[in-house]
């Protein structure tokens, strides 16, 4: 609490202090690790006041006594030296292993900041339990690098805990493997992360030895390790990595880098992440046999993009266990964590399927839950032991797949132009246009869907809207109007062509008109029966459209092959929202966001298993009755649905047992 409280008051200051820039603070943190070590070697120049402080005498003798290199940068010139000079004789340092440093530099960065650069630190409780967790992995006669370090969190804290545990001569010992580099090194892309682990590293040495060489240096560079090829980089090098890579999506990525990446990297695949990418770095770094522990997003166990960091771990690593991470929340990323431990094994084939365990925060203190295995195959996921048994079954008592039922699962209609088309496309809003009602349809958006049914009134601005659709329906086929034809349409985009011509990408990547939806789907897409889906949901929640709305990115609908009749689809949706399903969805997407929604896509849709029955039998009949009723009445809905799953676990032939565990599942 004390560095907490020690962190936020300086942090306050700084940032009361309107003019300092980043690039100021590198000056506090060369100030404040020269503070620090003077209570361990004597630094005359510290100790004189305000009014009589002389920075060219402190830098100097900083350069001597503590270190040449790093000190060096100390720049004299800058305005606000007596500020931090001041604040920190009133607030000096104290030895904590809490990255204070680290934390100054990420609260000052700002949001936006850490956004485009993927930053996100690690918390002191959780480098201790993953260090706890290595065990007789961490020795000091191991090579250990962190390939993206920022302020050093995991490399600082296992240096200073063998530094607390040896003697003098030890320690000297394991200060000289440093900085020969045999011991921990760090990478960094970012000037000022690899400045505080140096200090960082700096001030443990000074805290323990109480006496240093100014003339060594600390193993941290400032280099790009995906892309840049270095001694200190080779591959099979390496006993244990440990990173907690950025995460940066593929849009942050500059697209020359991305060119580069996929060059590359085997896993540099689809829309990729940076993190799987240093996954991969990761393995190719260490030695056959040697440890990789990556903390980083779990989304990459089932998504697109993740595929090729799979196949990659699949033939080069075994994945040994996971600890989830999304009950104490580490970061402010969208995404919820997990630590990965991975050995390698070159030419590796085997399946394998790793503990996974729950961290949990315990009176502040962090321990674990062993849960059950990720089951590794095309797709990664998250099984309890209770369930894997109630998913076989699942699996095992179907006789189709959706996806051999469904003529098409697609997303909605995406139009990039948001503003122009549908945010103010009130009922209203048309009338006061006198837009030509002919390209105006009813938008349906993840946020009105419910299960079962959808709300949609027209009147209120960005949600209940039409789309602007400037189609023409042609055989089910979408043709782009002409614009003659709709006169006060034409008024309207003309309106805003500035800003419609102004998509770049759409210009450049398509023979569109300025006009057009970047995916504007097809007239058959949104016509007749079907079922739809917000694509992010805490549950499953499917309902039913037999009047042809339009819908939006945020939607999934699903059309069901010709020979199927409207029972067929009220049958299907009793079974989609069923316990069973909802389940089985869980099960096999494990990975969701920090708001813990699931993602609700058509691969993992076309993968549901159904037991679809004749319609002559009694259980099939009930189900449209009672889906019926549902969707008719809208009340005793909570009776109904468990007369509903009743028949749905009876269809499937699960037991009582095999019902509690689904239905503890699924409330929780």
């Amino acid at each position: 609490m004390m560095a907490k409280k020690y962190i936020f008051e300086t942090v306050d200051q700084i940032k009361k202090n309107k003019n300092i820039k980043m690039s100021d603070l590198q000056c506090y943190y060369l100030l404040y690790a020269i503070s620090f070590c003077s209570r361990y070697i004597e630094i005359n120049a510290w100790s004189k006041d305000l009014n009589s402080i002389d920075f060219k005498e402190l830098k100097t003798e900083s350069m001597e006594k503590l270190n040449k290199s790093i000190f060096s940068e100390l720049d004299l010139e800058n305005k606000n030296l007596f500020f931090f000079f001041n604040w920190l004789k009133k607030h000096p340092p104290f030895y904590t292993t809490e990255d204070i440093l680290g934390s100054i530099y990420v609260l000052c960065s700002g949001k936006e900041q850490r956004k485009k650069l993927g930053e996100h630190y690690t918390q002191n409780e959780l480098v201790e339990f993953i260090l706890t967790e290595l065990g007789d992995e961490l020795k000091p006669t191991k090579k250990i690098i962190d390939p993206a370090c920022g302020s050093g969190n995991f490399l600082v804290r296992i240096l200073g805990a063998f530094l607390e545990k040896g003697s003098f001569e030890s320690n000297q010992n394991i200060v000289n493997n440093l900085i020969a580099g045999e011991f921990i090194i760090g990478v960094d892309i970012q000037k000022i992360p690899c400045l505080i682990t140096k200090l960082r590293m700096l001030m443990e040495v000074v805290y323990y030895q109480k006496v240093i060489d100014p003339n060594i240096e600390f193993p941290i560079y400032q280099v790009n390790s995906l892309l840049e090829n270095h001694e200190f980089l080779e591959d099979n090098s390496f006993d244990l990595v440990i990173t907690n890579p950025p995460y940066l999506r593929y849009q942050l990525i500059d697209q020359d880098v991305r060119k580069k990446l996929k060059d590359i990297y085997y896993s540099a695949t689809g829309r990729f992440d940076l993190y799987p990418i240093f996954i991969e770095k990761s393995l190719k770094l260490v030695k056959e046999l040697g440890k990789v522990i990556v903390l980083c997003s779990d989304k990459f166990m089932a998504t697109q993009y993740g595929r090729g960091i799979r196949e990659y771990v699949g033939k080069n690593a075994e994945l040994l266990k996971v600890y989830d991470l999304s009950a104490i929340f580490p970061f402010e990323a969208a995404v919820l964590s997990a630590v990965y431990f991975f050995e390698k094994h070159t030419n590796n084939n085997i399946v394998n399927n790793s503990d996974w365990f729950k961290v949990i925060n315990d009176v502040e203190v962090l321990s674990k839950k062993r849960l059950g295995n990720v089951i590794i195959d095309e797709k990664w996921r998250y099984v309890e032991d209770t369930s894997e048994a109630i998913l076989k079954k699942i699996l095992n008592n179907s006789n189709i797949l959706l996806g051999d039922i469904i003529s098409k699962v697609s997303i909605g209609v995406q139009t990039t132009a948001d503003n122009v088309f549908c945010k103010e496309m009130t009922n209203d809003f048309v009338l006061e246009k006198k837009l030509e009602k002919e390209v105006l349809h009813p938008l349906l958006r993840g946020r009105n869907l419910k299960k079962w049914t959808y709300t949609w009134s027209g009147d209120q601005k960005n949600k209940d809207t039409n789309i602007l659709y400037p189609y023409e329906n042609l055989d089910g086929v979408s043709i782009p109007i002409q614009l003659n034809d709709y006169s006060n349409v034409k008024k309207y985009l003309l309106e805003h062509k500035t800003e419609l011509s102004n998509r770049t990408y759409f210009m450049k990547q398509s023979s569109k008109k300025w006009f057009e939806h970047w995916t504007p789907r097809s007239f058959n897409t949104f016509s007749g029966i079907k079922i739809l889906t917000p694509d992010l949901s805490s549950y499953n929640k499917f309902s039913l459209d037999t009047k042809g709305y339009f819908y939006n990115g945020t939607v999934y609908g699903i059309k069901l092959k010709n020979e199927y009749i409207l029972n067929d689809y009220k049958y299907l949706l009793g079974i989609l929202n069923s316990n069973v399903l909802s389940f089985f969805h869980k099960q096999i997407n494990s990975t969701h966001l920090h708001s813990k929604k699931y993602r609700f896509q058509a691969p993992t849709i076309k993968e549901y298993p159904l037991v679809f029955l004749d319609r002559e039998t009694n259980e099939y009949t009930e189900i449209v009755r009672i889906v019926d009723e549902i969707l008719n009445t809208q009340t005793n809905i909570s009776f109904l649905e468990g007369l509903l799953n009743d028949i749905v676990y009876r269809v499937y032939k699960l037991e009582i047992e095999d019902r509690g565990i689904i239905e503890a599942f699924c409330e929780s």
